[in-house]
């Protein structure tokens, strides 16, 4: 129900991922919950509205209970080293709803990596296991976050290099190598899969806006601080 065994996005390579509905696990505090959330335009979307009506009357709790049966449940039927992403849609807002994630983590074969805006909710120890990425929309709060012991995945409105850059303020951004070089994939990267290498260097992953909802993105950009 929420997992698919093989990803249909090429950017993203042989992977597996997993999809939760927007409306009950992700946090109201999301500056683009509504507002320009990738996962709330083009195909992931209808996936996750789907998903949304089948789960319809589920709390969070159910939800990510569920969830995380049923990566445990597919883990030991999918090859040694599958990766596998956790929430192209959806996130968990608890330490209860991270732990049940772990949980199932734990059994799958390879690795599992995920991003988070709840990240100042749910200590970091509570996903154990899996390479979770703080989402932040600025660079004051990918400090933070590095400081809360999360690695950050932040935001911006373009790449102007593909050349990682360390500011004054000592956070190295690493430009997505997905999304600025056509050959590469997240299975030949890897970046994301490594959150406490990326926490040693101070790094943070940026993300350029892209999808269906980049205009309505854009403009919440505009509106915070950098």
């Amino acid at each position: 129900m929420f997992l698919v065994r093989h990803s249909a996005n090429v950017k993203v390579g042989n992977v597996s991922v997993t999809y939760a509905p927007i409306k009950a696990t992700c946090p109201a505090s999301c500056p683009l919950r509504d507002s320009g959330c990738y996962a709330q335009g083009g195909n992931v979307a209808i996936h996750e509205k789907r998903l949304s009506a089948h789960t319809d009357g589920l709390d969070g709790d159910t939800i990510a209970e569920l969830e995380g049966n049923e990566i445990a449940d597919v883990g030991p039927t999918m090859p040694v080293g599958q990766p596998l992403r956790i929430h192209v849609a959806g996130d968990a807002t608890t330490p209860t709803r991270a732990a049940h994630l772990a949980r199932g983590a734990a059994a799958w074969p390879g690795p599992v990596w995920s991003y988070t805006h709840a990240w100042r909710d749910v200590p970091r120890a509570s996903w154990n296991t899996i390479s979770v990425l703080a989402s932040v929309e600025t660079r004051a709060a990918a400090l933070e976050a590095l400081t809360s012991g999360y690695a950050p995945a932040i935001v911006v409105d373009r790449h102007e290099s593909p050349k990682a850059v360390r500011g004054a303020d000592g956070l190295k951004v690493i430009p997505c190598p997905a999304q600025t070089n056509d050959d590469v994939k997240c299975t030949d990267c890897k970046l994301c899969w490594n959150d406490a290498m990326l926490r040693s260097q101070n790094a943070a992953i940026g993300f350029a806006v892209h999808g269906s909802s980049q205009k309505r993105a854009l403009k919440v950009l505009d509106s915070r601080a950098v």
